[in-house]
């Protein structure tokens, strides 16, 4: 049994087929003003999955765009990428420097002052992010004058270590060098949780006189997109 609608009175009609010659009972409508229900709905359910797709692929969009961190406008303060931000604890800006330093050892290097800096979920979704180390150019070092006149330092001269200051753990270490693209450290951080870091950098105790008084100026990054 077929279910047919009349365009002009809107009355239902349940028939097993439409006859040759046929009007509405209800209003007396022709034959063509009569369609099937069932096909009168599909492009309706059509329209609304496609309107639908539309709309999660715009809201898609504008939290790729709002959540990937733009490397090219780095702020010299507290980094807030959506949902997730990394808060610095003792220091100014994300930039750090090393100058007016000498080689040491891992062990003595433990005594020194940390960058500190917390890696904060405040959202309600899990966030996957990526911690970056990044070399700040020379252009942008004008304004640092106790680096004026010198020269910077290789990075496979230049020692780091990211400790998780919660467990004491070590997230990584190593040469700046060795960072694959830059990356301290990526993962998941679940909702409503933070990571609490400490960051050192030190000049590798083999290197020579000839490097003493060169220096190196780094900045984290943070890039953060939603868990799909």
């Amino acid at each position: 049994m077929k279910v047919f609608e009349c365009l002009k009175c809107e009355k239902q009609i349940k028939l097993k087929k439409l006859p040759e010659e046929y009007s509405c009972p209800n209003c007396g409508s022709c034959k063509d003003n009569l369609v099937e229900v069932e096909k009168r709905r599909k492009p309706i359910i059509l329209l609304l999955l496609y309107s639908i797709t539309l709309i999660m692929l715009i809201i898609s969009a504008s939290f790729t765009i709002s959540t990937i961190y733009n490397q090219s406008s780095i702020p010299n303060d507290n980094i807030e990428v959506g949902e997730m931000s990394l808060e610095l604890v003792d220091e100014n800006d994300t930039t750090i420097r090393l100058y007016n330093t000498y080689p040491m050892s891992d062990e003595k290097a433990k005594n020194l002052k940390p960058f500190l800096f917390n890696l904060n979920n405040n959202g309600t979704y899990s966030l996957n992010y990526t911690l970056l180390l990044e070399d700040v150019p020379d252009n942008e070092l004008n304004n640092i004058t106790e680096i004026k006149g010198k020269t910077r330092i290789l990075n496979s001269k230049v020692k780091f270590s990211l400790i998780n200051t919660d467990t004491n753990s070590v997230i990584n270490e190593g040469f700046v060098s060795d960072l694959e693209d830059g990356v301290l450290s990526s993962g998941k951080l679940q909702a409503d949780n933070d990571i609490p870091c400490a960051l050192r950098l030190w000049i590798d105790k083999n290197v020579g006189n000839e490097d003493q008084n060169k220096f190196y100026v780094g900045r984290i990054v943070l890039k953060v997109q939603e868990d799909i």
